[in-house]
């Protein structure tokens, strides 16, 4: 009889339980998709139910400070940070926390810089992606000869769980043929591409930027780099004093194939090519897949447009059009019966020689000397 009363107890008891609101439910799963959903109020009400933990801490940090609830965000991090010091979720927050401390003072920006090293990428419809950790979290980014600077996305930071940028941002064109201006800001992160590691490096943050992010120029500077598109590497030689006497090991060696470069205050590589027999100014760019000029160029150039040209769209930026080019000549790279695309985007003043036309040779980009040095390896 005592056993059978006790066993009645249990049900009434777990009906009771069960019957609670919000009884058996994930509130932090409830949260973490409404997080990724960019729902950050319902967020905050989901991971706030979902009680204590380092990781709950951490999203309903980020959840307040996404939706404007600085102070309680700020509360919550300094809580993760005491109360579980040692999780990977508490150093995010105490990074976020020094943030207006000056984050990573008294720390060295050059980070590491191997004398050498080989970085495997991958070929995604010609666009050099290599694999990059951001302040320590892994996203694929572009490495582009073409930007200057290195671009991240608002919306990146969030797929990584990193804190958005406050304070005053610009506004600009920031991708090729767009004419939506986004906000961006100045940020400072730290990037990692292989061994190499910038620290409270300098990049623009741009509001939901489209793709991946690019890695540009600035990152490689004090580098000679080969792209090598046989092995899908690239190969890095840091720049040091002739006076050593030293080679540097996977540079295509000097005099062959040399082409001169130049490049400005905004550090992109512009050399002077060939088109149909005349000198033109290019911009030699690895984040551009195809060549593009400007439609001002096609009569100059003697650029072939059809009578019904093959029409090129894009999500965000005005369409261009299929014209041929019979010769293009870049030093020892030659191209015949050339497809290219024309188009009128503010921000394409100079003709861009794109992936599609190197493909076939490794090249050493010599900023030192000012020269890209050729090697046909196909």
């Amino acid at each position: 009889m005592k056993r059978r009363l006790e066993f009645y107890l249990t049900l009434v008891l777990v009906s009771l339980l069960t019957g609670l609101p919000g009884a058996g439910r994930d509130f932090y799963g409830e949260g973490l998709g409404l997080f990724k959903a960019g729902r950050y109020a319902q967020a905050c009400e989901a991971f706030s139910k979902a009680g204590a933990g380092a990781n709950n801490y951490y999203y309903l940090g980020l959840s307040m400070l996404y939706a404007g609830r600085k102070v309680q965000a700020h509360e919550v991090f300094a809580k993760l940070a005491a109360e579980y010091p040692d999780s990977a979720a508490a150093v995010r927050a105490r990074q976020y926390l020094n943030k207006g401390k000056s984050v990573g003072a008294g720390r060295s920006v050059s980070g590491s810089m191997p004398r050498q090293c080989r970085i495997r990428y991958r070929d995604e419809q010609q666009d050099i992606v290599v694999a990059t950790r951001v302040n320590g979290r892994a996203i694929d980014m572009i490495f582009d000869t073409g930007a200057p600077d290195t671009w991240i996305g608002t919306n990146h930071l969030k797929q990584l769980g990193l804190a958005l940028p406050t304070g005053s941002f610009k506004m600009m064109k920031s991708q090729l043929g767009e004419s939506k201006e986004y906000k961006y800001w100045n940020m400072k992160l730290d990037i990692q591409v292989g061994p190499i590691l910038r620290r409270n490096f300098p990049v623009l943050v741009q509001e939901e930027r489209r793709g991946k992010p690019l890695i540009g120029q600035t990152f490689v500077q004090g580098y000679q780099f080969r792209i090598d598109h046989s092995s899908n590497e690239l190969c890095f030689d840091k720049v040091r004093d002739s006076s050593t006497g030293s080679s540097y090991k996977y540079a295509v060696k000097q005099g062959s194939n040399e082409v001169k470069i130049e490049t400005g205050e905004s550090d992109y590589i512009s050399l002077e090519a060939s088109v149909n027999g005349k000198p033109c100014r290019m911009l030699f760019d690895t984040g551009a897949n195809g060549i593009y000029f400007p439609k001002s160029y096609v009569s100059k150039y003697g650029i072939t447009m059809p009578a019904v040209p093959k029409v090129h769209t894009y999500e965000a930026a005005e369409p261009s059009y299929t014209g041929f080019v019979k010769h293009i000549r870049v030093g020892p790279v030659e191209a015949r019966d050339i497809e290219v695309e024309v188009a009128e985007w503010d921000n394409l003043q100079e003709p861009l020689l794109g992936v599609s036309f190197y493909k076939d040779w490794q090249y050493t980009i010599d900023r030192e000397k000012k020269v890209i040095r050729f090697l046909r390896r196909r």
